[in-house]
């Protein structure tokens, strides 16, 4: 995701997780952990997991990069090819999280990047290089991806998969 200001990232955020919180809420108690709202056997409970889970490699950059340590992105022992097998493998250590955990894990984590969003200065947000693990992008593009890009393809699944329940 591309940031152009604080004010865009903030605004995306808040309106992409509030949509997506609509959709997770539209869906009955029965079906939010049936294994066929996603991918391989993926339910609504493992997308809210793959969400918090990522959300939480991203705070593992930031706080190393702000370390000056380095940064495994992304995350240890994956590279980016092989990010299908780091979401499979989520998605098998996540499987006994309840639903009530999750939630409150999602609630959690949306509300501490939007917290370090709020927080961040433009500058730190916009300059591309300020932190080697960024490469040629920013810290935004990076909180953006993680958040209101990851919601909004949430979103996305979440709408066909309904689609195809009424059908």
């Amino acid at each position: 995701m591309r940031i152009h200001s604080k004010a865009q990232l903030i605004e995306a955020i808040e309106q992409e997780h509030a949509t997506l919180c609509e959709l997770i809420e539209s869906v009955p108690p029965k079906l939010r952990t049936a294994p066929d709202a996603w991918g391989n056997g993926w339910s609504v409970k493992d997308l809210v997991l793959h969400l918090t889970a990522w959300e939480g490699f991203f705070f593992n950059w930031y706080d190393a990069g702000k370390r000056g340590q380095p940064v495994e992105i992304p995350a240890p022992g994956y590279s980016w090819k092989e990010t299908p097998r780091l979401n499979r493998d989520l998605q098998r250590k996540l499987a006994r999280t309840s639903w009530k955990r999750a939630i409150e894990e999602f609630d959690a984590s949306y509300a501490k990047m939007l917290r370090l969003a709020k927080r961040l200065d433009e500058a730190e947000l916009l300059e591309k290089g300020r932190y080697a693990w960024t490469g040629s992008s920013t810290v935004g593009n990076y909180l953006g991806t993680n958040t209101a890009s990851h919601y909004r393809t949430a979103s996305k699944i979440l709408r066909r998969w309904q689609r195809g329940l009424r059908q």
